[in-house]
């Protein structure tokens, strides 16, 4: 269920809010207000883009449009929530559901809808719930709103007997016990300068905690209705969760105090405590965007899992158990420098409790992941070896913990040797029958379909990554984008790139955006983006040899040959390097050493059919005998593939 706020302007999905621009989200609501119509281009144009904007409509609209789609895990091809009506406009499809106890909105405004809406859970199997007031369409764009914690105002508090509490109340006892429900803070300060704090820091909370697999917890729309209650036992017993966090903020001097207790559900029992200053803001109220609410959700990460009798293994060490969950955390939007804190923190972790296979599980999916995006480092060829020993120790020790086969998934995948993607798929296939809400098993499965051409399976399984993780991971945009560029939708990944360069400094987003642009025909562009990545990392063969290849398509053929010939001396040639001098070499005219590199390429990861069959590169040898053999060849692996893979996946996802 995703959840629009018009007043904040925010996205939210199961009440974990989803990272959406401002024009994207502007897009939604245009095309909510007239849900299941169709909204013409002109009529987007008048609406977003004023007359006197000097830009182009077609690329922006198309960009906002990507981003609105990835932010909902839509898919143009097999659409279901925004429908796609060539050359003419768009219309929002999925369902718009009516609250039967809606009242009468008849004058309301925006200011205060929120205040007056009342939700109703929408099934599972309904991907989108919007509310429609009975007697209200246009003013204030009523029919398209359903209400998102982060900017209730203090007369929304629901009392215990409204009808909110108890919808919400069933909606929860039908999902099975959770192990933390985080209520809103109790606000003890006296000049009640900013009534919504409590909720705004328990949403703050809940949005930091919503990614750590090893706890459940419920979402913001659950808890609404438990502002200032005072018995926390009842709270756990109505949400049905093993235990609550209770807060109270009070102004002191100089800011606030937030004091924060985990309460055992069954009996009352304070099982931790811990309390916090946070500054005040400009205008006098908490600074609720404070570093103060990432400091106790980590806390919390650390200790739930403890207290529950579940999460880390062995996890006598509440420091070790930190370490691990910051870890986590900073893989989640990876950088080069992230990358290397999280190894340097599950290293530590595990100095503290050497014997903890969960630990050491994440220790060896962030070798492997820093040897696949960094590829020109020169720890990345060690660090893949790593990987590949600490997912057998965690494997050996605990062969039922669904992490381990995730890490040997992710070693297997590893770049230091000819890549087996089979056994990447069975070890992730392993560890979601253990543990079905593991993100980056799905993650992990997309990769190995989008190197062997199966984009449809690659979809399939980004969504069922996206709806586990309630937002798009640095890992999941790149596959997309990937993907996209495979499938040869350039204008896609120059739409997109530069969002991803954004978030990762991985060399892959910026090769990416240069090769897109090269089959855009700005040959120029990508030829000067990627000499950039190349400069910026000496050592990074892929665009090294990226770049190879459109200096031979722009007849600098001596540049291009000494590329090659940096290239092909280096130790760490993987698949896509290999790949990329086939291409260069077909584009010199050299039919012998493309096919040659062409096949090393797909024996050695990449047997990307589609990609081999329709990329321009490859048109000079398309006559070639030996080339049409080679792509015989590999046309009958893909049908095999394909055949083996969409069988065992129907219905799987």
């Amino acid at each position: 269920m995703f959840e629009v706020n018009l007043d904040s302007g925010e996205l939210r999905r199961q009440g974990v809010r989803v990272r959406l621009q401002d024009q994207p989200f502007q897009l939604l609501v245009a095309l909510l207000e007239d849900a299941g119509e169709v909204v013409t281009r002109d009529t987007l144009r008048d609406r977003l883009w004023p007359a006197d904007t000097s830009l182009d409509f077609d690329h922006g609209l198309n960009t906002a449009i990507n981003k609105l789609r990835r932010a909902l895990g839509d898919s143009p091809d097999k659409p279901r929530f925004i429908e796609t009506l060539s050359k003419h406009g768009y219309r929002f499809i999925a369902p718009v559901v009516a609250t039967d106890d809606a009242p009468d909105l008849s004058g309301a405004t925006a200011a205060n809808l929120t205040v007056d809406l009342i939700p109703t859970p929408a099934p599972v199997s309904r991907p989108l719930a919007i509310l429609e007031p009975r007697s209200y369409r246009r003013a204030a764009i009523a029919a398209a709103v359903i209400f998102a914690a982060a900017t209730i105002a203090t007369t929304f508090l629901a009392s215990r007997s409204s009808p909110l509490h108890h919808s919400l109340t069933a909606w929860v006892s039908t999902r099975g016990r959770a192990d933390l429900a985080v209520l809103p803070v109790r606000i003890l300060a006296d000049d009640q300068r900013d009534p919504s704090a409590g909720i705004r820091i328990a949403d703050a909370l809940i949005t930091r905690l919503a990614n750590v697999r090893s706890m459940t917890l419920r979402p913001t729309a659950a808890i609404l209705g438990y502002a200032n209650s005072a018995d926390p036992v009842q709270a756990a017993r109505e949400l049905d969760v093993a235990h609550v966090l209770y807060g109270t903020l009070q102004k002191g001097p100089g800011g606030y105090r937030l004091s924060a207790q985990l309460i055992r559900g069954d009996d009352g029992v304070a099982v931790w405590g811990t309390s916090y200053d946070i500054p005040a803001g400009a205008d006098g109220a908490p600074d609720t965007e404070t570093t103060v609410t990432v400091q106790l959700a980590s806390e919390l990460a650390a200790r739930v899992p403890v207290v529950a009798g579940l999460g880390v293994q062995n996890a006598g060490s509440a420091d070790a158990n930190a370490l691990y969950f910051g870890g986590r955390a900073l893989l989640q939007n990876y950088t080069e420098a992230n990358i290397r804190a999280a190894v340097d923190s599950f290293e530590r972790a595990l100095r503290i409790e050497p014997r903890n296979t969960r630990i050491r599980s994440e220790l060896s999916i962030a070798l492997a992941w820093f040897s696949r995006r960094y590829t020109h480092e020169p720890e990345a060829a060690e660090w893949a070896r790593r990987a590949d020993v600490e997912a057998d120790v965690a494997l050996k020790e605990n062969p039922a913990l669904p992490e381990a086969h995730l890490a040997r998934a992710y070693a297997a995948g590893a770049p230091h040797r000819a890549v087996d993607w089979q056994l990447v798929l069975a070890e992730a296939d392993k560890a979601l029958e253990l543990d079905a809400t593991l993100a980056l098993a799905h993650a992990a499965r997309a990769e190995a379909f989008y190197h062997f051409g199966l984009f449809d399976l690659v979809d399939a399984e980004l969504r069922a990554a996206v709806r586990l993780e309630l937002g798009v991971s640095v890992e999941a945009e790149r596959l997309e984008l990937a993907t996209a560029l495979f499938r040869g939708r350039f204008a896609q990944v120059s739409d997109t790139a530069e969002e991803l360069r954004a978030r990762t400094d991985a060399p892959a987003a910026s090769i990416y955006l240069g090769t897109a642009l090269f089959y855009l025909g700005e040959r120029q562009r990508a030829e000067h983006l990627l000499a950039s990545v190349s400069r910026e990392n000496p050592s990074d063969l892929r665009s090294r040899a990226a770049l190879g290849g459109a200096l031979a398509a722009n007849g600098k053929r001596t540049e291009a040959r000494e590329i090659i010939r940096r290239t092909t001396s280096s130790p760490h040639v993987d698949h896509h390097v290999a790949y990329s001098v086939g291409a260069t070499f077909a584009q010199l005219g050299e039919t012998r050493q493309a096919v040659q590199w062409l096949r090393r390429a797909a024996d050695e990861g990449f047997p990307c059919y589609p990609w081999f069959r329709d990329d321009s590169l490859l048109a000079p040898i398309r006559s070639d005998a030996a080339f049409r053999s080679f792509l015989d060849e590999l046309r009958i692996r893909f049908e095999a593939t394909r055949s083996r893979y969409t069988r065992a996946n129907s219905g799987a996802i």
